[in-house]
């Protein structure tokens, strides 16, 4: 906040760890410090749990303010660390592509480890990208691009005639999706319930929500997705 108001080129934070770690060196071998990385990134990992920069410090960050997080033993302030890049944003994005949604059930899904990684190795294998994924009890659903709908259908399909974790494989077409990134998103309690409580009035019904740290993703369909994103903007 004090290098934003003082149109500092530069704010070193100097603390007892160099810079953003790949991973806690208190858990895991082989922890190296990230050189570089993104604003939203940080954001993430500090909502959940890391503790290099306050979630709410990086809102005052902005794209021409550099900001680096050194070791208080590395000598030189002005080099090495790990670089904070970009600056986080208020967005509302609609996808201009229609997605399909595909979901598998399986009653033993909860108790089948690797279930999840078999699927998405599967579409991997077939280079079918997948846009999001939402799991529950008793299934688990891909989002993909529509276009890949009819190639995704029968690659899942084999994989629930191959065992017998999982009974049935469907798809449903012309899925929008809608996201709101915010920074502001984490400390705003009810922010979820905001942004529902109108859609569910409007009589839109949601197909999913898919929420994480600073964001939420929007299901709806195809026919939808005009209204529902008026109604975001209005209420975000």
């Amino acid at each position: 906040m004090l290098g934003n108001y003082m149109n500092a080129d530069e704010v070193v934070i100097v603390t007892d760890v160099e810079g953003v770690m790949t991973g806690d060196p208190r858990v895991v071998e082989g922890a190296r410090n990230v050189g570089r990385i993104s604003v939203d990134e940080l954001r993430n990992l500090s909502f959940r749990g890391a503790e290099v920069v306050a979630p709410s410090a990086l809102s005052y960050k902005n794209e021409h303010l550099d900001v680096r997080v050194v070791h208080y033993q590395h000598g030189d302030l002005l080099t090495g660390g790990t670089q904070i890049e970009g600056e986080f944003e208020n967005l509302i994005d609609m996808q201009e592509q229609r997605l399909a949604c595909l979901t598998v059930a399986g009653r033993s899904i909860r108790n089948s480890p690797g279930i999840l990684a078999e699927l998405s190795d599967a579409l991997r294998a077939a280079e079918i990208n997948i846009d999001a994924v939402a799991s529950g009890m008793d299934s688990i659903t891909f989002y993909v691009n529509s276009d890949l709908a009819d190639e995704a259908e029968p690659v899942l399909h084999d994989q629930v005639v191959s065992g017998t974790t999982l009974s049935s494989v469907t798809v449903e077409d012309d899925i929008a999706v809608i996201r709101v990134t915010g920074g502001e998103l984490p400390n705003r309690p009810g922010v979820i319930q905001t942004v529902l409580t109108p859609i569910a009035e409007a009589g839109i019904n949601l197909h999913n929500v898919i929420t994480s740290a600073t964001s939420i993703a929007l299901f709806v369909a195809w026919e939808d997705r005009e209204e529902t994103l008026e109604i975001v903007q209005n209420e975000v």
